[in-house]
């Protein structure tokens, strides 16, 4: 029979297996409800957790196989009202912690990401990526220009026969470059036309039309909307007085709307023109009445032969101030209408305004090949001299028919 003995607390202790510690030797406890609670009780003030639970047998003295399990594991005692207080506190004590963690660690967040914008760093490697569509979406949308390489060359002629025998000729190129941001521009149109005029006494053709212009353009879009630009004209037309007329233009362009089918845009800047008036003598107007200049009075009848207070400068310098209102539209796929007005302002002398328009309308025959009706008019309120000092028509027009066939 194995050795009994009362621990304390009111428990019976005999030898045997057991997981409790005793005094050196596994031993198993058989308690009363009393002691066991009473044990119970310690437990949790100590912080262990067991809970130890009063049956029949351990009343008699002697444990169940039940008990003994629950011996063997015992449960987790419920705490205690203080020391529970003490856990709830702890633990809000730990939330309040927590949630000053999560503040922190929000607003460094938000900081590292202002920083990482105004920087223009890239995001944290925690952020969420851009989706890759919007990105090319957004490039798109920003993109000033699509890139276009556009070369087109045109000619026509008007030929007459009968009472009237003339013949016109008209030829022309225009080149557009556009990569990126930048694009390039070259317009060149040539007119030559001759007749056998009736009254002049000979038999013979004699030249009626004889002009030449070129315009060459840089753009600089800074936005889809907006861009710089600088210009180079060339203008020869011995007609309207004019051996050499050098153009400068450098200004700003703004879309006041750009869609798919049209488009309106306006421009200003600063312009300055070289004129070189025709290269024969010209009587000047304000000492036409001297009599060291009036054929009348004496003087040569040859105006290169007078002195030289007799005769017009044979070129001048004008700086002007410019704006140009343009227009587009696509009316169909096969159809296109241009206009666009210009005005130049003498900064010097006011009243020297010139005025430029032109229209033209382009019609797709087939493939490449289109025909173009195009109107052009050139305003000049203080035109060229002629050679006895009056001045010439301040207005000239030119109406063209043209083929156009693309070439890239």
């Amino acid at each position: 029979m194995r050795g009994v003995e009362t621990t304390r607390g009111g428990c019976v202790r005999d030898g045997g297996r057991s997981r409790s510690r005793g005094n050196g030797r596994p031993v198993r406890a058989t308690c009363s409800g009393r002691a066991l609670a009473e044990r119970s009780a310690e437990h949790a003030r100590r912080g262990t957790g067991r809970q130890l639970a009063p049956s029949a047998a351990g009343a008699a003295g002697r444990p169940t196989a039940r008990e003994e399990k629950n011996t063997a594991r015992p449960r987790r005692a419920p705490r205690s009202t203080a020391r529970s207080g003490r856990g709830i506190a702890a633990r809000r004590r730990r939330g309040i912690v927590n949630s000053s963690y999560d503040v922190r660690t929000l607003v460094s967040a938000l900081a590292l990401a202002f920083g990482a914008l105004a920087l223009g760093a890239p995001a944290p490697a925690g952020a969420q990526a851009a989706d890759p569509e919007q990105l090319t979406e957004r490039v798109n949308q920003e993109r000033p220009e699509e890139d276009e390489t556009a070369w087109a060359l045109s000619a026509g002629a008007v030929i007459n026969t009968g009472n009237t025998r003339s013949w016109t000729a008209n030829a022309g190129s225009n080149f557009r470059l556009v990569r990126g941001r930048h694009a390039f521009g070259a317009e060149w149109a040539f007119n030559y036309g001759r007749a056998d005029l009736p009254d002049d006494g000979v038999d013979d053709y004699t030249d009626t039309a004889r002009n030449s212009n070129l315009r060459l353009r840089y753009d600089l879009y800074l936005t889809r909307m907006d861009a710089l630009f600088v210009a180079l004209a060339h203008r020869w037309d011995t007609f309207a007085g004019l051996d050499t007329r050098l153009q400068g233009q450098v200004g700003y362009l703004r879309n006041f709307f750009r869609e798919e089918n049209h488009r309106a845009w306006g421009e200003v800047g600063y312009d300055i023109t070289y004129d070189n008036f025709d290269p024969e003598a010209i009587q000047d107007p304000d000492t036409a009445s001297d009599p060291m200049c009036d054929p009348a009075m004496g003087a040569p009848d040859d105006i290169a032969d007078r002195p030289a207070i007799c005769q017009a400068d044979g070129s001048q310098i004008v700086h002007a101030a410019r704006v140009y209102l343009g227009y587009e539209n696509a009316l169909n796929e096969h159809v296109r209408f241009l206009t666009g007005v210009e005005a130049l302002l003498n900064l010097e002398e006011p009243e020297d305004l010139r005025i430029n328009y032109d229209a033209a309308l382009r019609s797709t025959i087939a493939g490449s090949l289109q025909v173009e009706i195009k109107f052009k008019l050139l305003y000049d309120n203080v035109p060229a001299l002629q050679a006895d000092g009056t001045e010439r028509e301040k207005i000239d027009t030119t109406t063209t028919i043209s083929l156009i066939y693309t070439l890239i």
